[in-house]
C-alpha cells in the first residue's frame, strides 16, 4: 500500500517482490522457489531484500550490519521496497511494548534507513515527517 499510494509504484517485479520481501527468513520458501513461481527479477529483489543466514560465530548485530553495508549497493528499486518496509514498520513505533526498543529501533532507522531515503524525495519527505513526529526518542535514555 505505502509503494503503490505513495510514490506511486505500479511495477508488478516491485510490487510481488514487496509483498514477498521476508518470505525466505520466515518460512521454508527458498529464493529457488520464489523464482520458479515469479520470474529471476522478483527473486533477485527478494534475495537483495534477506538477511544472509548467520555463518558459525556470526551474532544477530553482525548479520545486521552485514545486511545493512550491502543494501547501500542496492539498486534502486530494491532500495524503495526497503523504505516502503522499514516505514510500515515504524509508523506507530510508540505502540511498541518495549520503550528499549522503541528507541534502538528509532536509532537504527535514522542511521541505517535515513540516508537510504536521501535521493527519493517521497520517502525522504516522510522519513523526515517521521523523524520529528517521533524525535523524543533521540533524546531520551529509556
Amino acid at each position: 500500500e505505502i509503494l503503490s499510494k505513495g510514490p506511486g509504484v505500479t511495477d508488478r517485479e516491485m510490487l510481488q517482490a514487496a509483498v514477498l520481501h521476508d518470505v525466505v527468513e520466515d518460512t521454508t520458501c527458498s529464493i529457488g522457489e520464489i523464482e520458479s513461481r515469479y520470474g529471476q527479477g522478483v527473486a533477485n529483489k527478494v534475495d537483495w531484500l534477506t538477511k544472509s543466514p548467520p555463518r558459525e560465530g556470526m551474532s544477530k548485530q553482525q548479520i545486521k550490519d552485514e545486511y545493512f553495508e550491502r543494501l547501500v549497493s542496492a539498486p534502486e528499486d530494491v532500495i524503495t521496497i526497503k523504505l516502503a518496509d522499514r516505514l510500515s514498520n515504524v509508523q506507530k513505533l510508540d505502540t511498541h511494548p518495549r520503550p528499549k526498543k522503541q528507541r534502538s529501533y528509532y536509532l537504527e532507522t535514522l542511521e541505517r534507513i535515513l540516508p537510504l531515503a536521501r535521493n527519493i524525495d517521497w520517502f525522504s519527505q516522510k522519513f523526515e515527517e517521521w523523524r520529528q513526529h517521533f524525535s523524543y526518542l533521540e533524546l531520551e535514555e529509556v
